[in-house]
């Protein structure tokens, strides 16, 4: 005969303790969040993404955002953001058709990205040859003969027209097998071009010999040429990136010279030390500057632009108050100041929207038309020099102002319109989706792009 088992109290208390528990656990697995990926290959969509996608521009320093599958499907984008120091998490329920214009953003922009930096037609390497020889021409050329103090005519022609056919030979036969990016291209000839001020400064402080500077600047311009083409190589750098460094580098080089002209010195090493000092930094800055921003190609040129219209917005007003009798100081500070901050501008303007080369180059074009139309308007009302200043920059920001307007304008047209369609698959997505892999996007890197099947819209 079988006894039964008889339970007592604190048995009992502890098997409905023991339920209990059991039902809390599985009513929180069971009610629990799943994360979900935003697109296919994209499981968080990040800062860099996220730049120029309407959807995220209201958030400000936004961080990161993913989506998360609730019990009942629902679908929610968790958001974050940072405001005053503190990441602020916000969440908001959305449908599939929401998230799938989001991807559709998100993949039309890096479709973008990697079009900009894929070279199918070797243009970077066009790029180097076109400039070597260009720089070989008009520089190198008659720089080294007059180093070496050649004086006989035959010889100079002769060793002129030998350096000028080696800027193409030499780059043509190095690059042949090479594979060339359009950022080494940028930073290449953007190294050349800094290389030949460098010299000069730096011949300046070694030597007071001008045909040895001359010949000191040659060297650097192609070292400093090189420099930047293994640079972007090495790193892997976008031709917007270098054209950064290369910006900020030049402006840095113009406030070497600004610094010492403000204290009317007289010294040539105050020039040569300050420039090659402060153009150094400059490329730095312009490094780390390129590395937070992440600008595009025609950024860049909207960034300079309004360098450009703050360096020349205070000389009117200066011009206004002490006309001719200004001091050096008062002028050139001025201008420096005003050029930081249009620089400042330009990279927090930039940082909101992607400009294309070409709608950069719309900008700067616009601005400098804005420009000569004022000017153009002083000198038909035979206007005196204090309003013929301010003619010109309130038409520089006119030019600026209505060229992005309508640039702004069409962008945002194009991206409700859209246009176009192309299908894309990527068989290297799909051995690293096999192989249970992350995805790592690089856009010097095509076969690094994380989608597996791409549809895509071309604007």
């Amino acid at each position: 005969m079988v006894k039964p088992i008889i339970m007592n109290k604190k048995m009992i208390y502890a098997f409905l303790g023991v339920l209990a528990a059991a039902n809390f656990w599985c009513g929180r697995l069971m009610a629990q969040e799943m994360l979900v990926p935003v697109c296919e290959g994209i499981l968080v969509i990040t800062s860099d993404m996220a730049k120029g996608v309407a959807d995220f521009a209201s958030y400000p320093d936004f961080q990161q955002a993913t989506v998360f599958k609730a019990p009942d499907n629902t679908l929610i984008m968790e958001i974050l953001y940072k405001m005053d120091g503190t990441i602020v998490k916000m969440r908001k329920p959305m449908s599939r058709e929401d998230i799938d214009l989001v991807c559709m953003k998100l993949k039309t922009k890096i479709a973008l990205q990697v079009d900009e930096e894929i070279d199918p037609d070797r243009d970077g390497r066009r790029k180097i040859i076109g400039s070597t020889m260009a720089y070989s021409l008009l520089y190198y050329a008659w720089a080294i003969p007059t180093a070496f103090n050649l004086t006989s005519g035959s010889a100079y022609t002769g060793s002129y027209l030998l350096i000028g056919s080696a800027g193409y030979f030499i780059p043509m036969l190095a690059t042949q097998n090479s594979i060339i990016t359009k950022g080494m291209a940028k930073g290449y000839t953007y190294g050349c071009f800094l290389g030949i001020p460098h010299g000069w400064a730096l011949g300046s402080l070694i030597t007071n010999d001008d045909n040895a500077s001359l010949g000191i600047s040659v060297l650097t311009s192609i070292g400093e040429g090189l420099g930047g083409l293994y640079y972007a190589r090495n790193h892997h750098l976008s031709r917007a990136h270098m054209s950064t460094i290369g910006s900020m580098g030049t402006w840095g080089l113009l406030y070497g010279l600004g610094f010492p002209a403000m204290a009317e010195s007289e010294s040539g090493n105050a020039y040569a030390g300050s420039s090659l000092a402060i153009s150094a930094l400059g490329i730095y800055a312009g490094d780390k500057l390129a590395r937070k921003f992440k600008p595009a190609e025609g950024d860049v040129t909207v960034i300079n632009g309004l360098g450009l219209l703050g360096t020349y917005l205070p000389f009117p007003l200066i011009y206004s108050f002490a006309g001719e009798d200004g001091s050096p100081a008062a002028y050139i500070g001025s201008c420096i100041l005003g050029s930081i901050a249009g620089l400042s501008l330009g990279f927090n303007k930039t940082s909101k929207v992607n400009y294309t080369r070409s709608e950069g180059n719309i900008i700067l074009l616009g601005e400098i038309s804005g420009g000569l139309v004022g000017a153009g308007t002083g000198a038909l009302l035979q206007a005196n020099t204090t309003t013929i200043s301010w003619l010109i920059g309130a038409g520089l920001v006119g030019g600026f102002l209505i060229s992005d307007n309508v640039t702004l304008k069409k962008k945002h047209k194009n991206s409700i319109l859209g246009g176009g369609f192309s299908f894309d698959f990527n068989p290297m997505a799909f051995q690293k989706l096999i192989r249970k892999e992350s995805f790592t996007y690089q856009p010097g890197n095509p076969f690094q792009n994380p989608d597996l099947l791409k549809l895509r819209l071309r604007l």
